[in-house]
């Protein structure tokens, strides 16, 4: 499968971006809406992801935001439920290259480690840079 850059990779001001970092058994969430951040972990179930992304997307639209981006660092199938959901609520869904959030975590704290808590608040910046990738759902053969 190739994966291209989005057309339109620059982010408006009415954007939200939903950063996860989404492994087998949980997810974490960092997001930017108005003029406050939030941090979340939950299960990576199908029916808890769902619930959040109503209440972020709800909330989102309360602020006056037009577009809801969801951003993920492809991880092995683990993210898969999350895009599938993002893509049934109308939201964008997007991905981040594995390598760039790597990167840009040495220059946002310093740290190679890859952490699950701190790697959101990477994959947010890297969106917010307009450094995402599309995502595209494919038909079964």
């Amino acid at each position: 499968m190739k994966v291209t850059a989005c057309a339109d990779s620059r982010l408006e001001p009415d954007t939200a971006v939903l950063a996860f970092d989404v492994s087998m058994d949980v997810v974490n969430l960092y997001t930017e809406l108005g003029t406050e951040s939030l941090e979340l972990e939950f299960e990576n179930r199908t029916d808890v992801l769902e619930q959040h992304l109503i209440d972020l997307k709800a909330r989102a639209r309360r602020l006056s935001y037009t577009r809801i981006l969801v951003v993920a660092e492809a991880t092995g199938g683990y993210q898969e439920s999350l895009m599938r959901v993002a893509c049934r609520l109308g939201l964008d869904p997007a991905w981040v290259n594995g390598e760039a959030v790597a990167k840009m975590r040495v220059v946002e704290s310093n740290d190679s480690g890859k952490t699950d808590i701190k790697d959101p608040r990477v994959i947010h910046l890297v969106a917010r840079m307009g450094k995402t990738l599309k995502y595209r759902e494919l038909d079964e053969m």
